[in-house]
């Protein structure tokens, strides 16, 4: 059991990566071997979720990539932050109607 938690802990990483990069192709692979990742949040101290990390970097075509394999905007942090406060905190202020308008 610990060697599958840590898999799955190691592959949340990575797809946290490749949604704050923007790496639409692997996102889009990674969610079809693990559709419940969409949801996916780290093991840190905010506990972000994997759309936050698309949020933050202003990624819409991940964020909606995301939002259609069940994704959550409306996730809130361990600061009680969401995905999209995220995005305008950095300026980001496309993002919003780029995503609630297919959630």
């Amino acid at each position: 059991m610990r060697v599958f938690l840590q898999a799955v802990t190691n592959q949340i990483k990575q797809l946290y990566e490749d949604c704050a990069a923007g790496r639409v192709a692997k996102v889009e692979a990674t969610l079809i071997s693990y559709p419940d990742l969409a949801n996916g949040r780290r093991a840190d101290r905010q506990r972000r979720t994997v759309m936050m990390a698309a949020a933050e970097a202003g990624h819409v075509e991940v964020m909606r990539l995301l939002v259609e394999k069940g994704g959550d905007v409306e996730c809130l942090d361990e600061d009680k932050v969401t995905a999209l406060m995220l995005a305008a905190a950095e300026g980001h202020l496309e993002v919003s109607p780029g995503v609630t308008h297919i959630s």
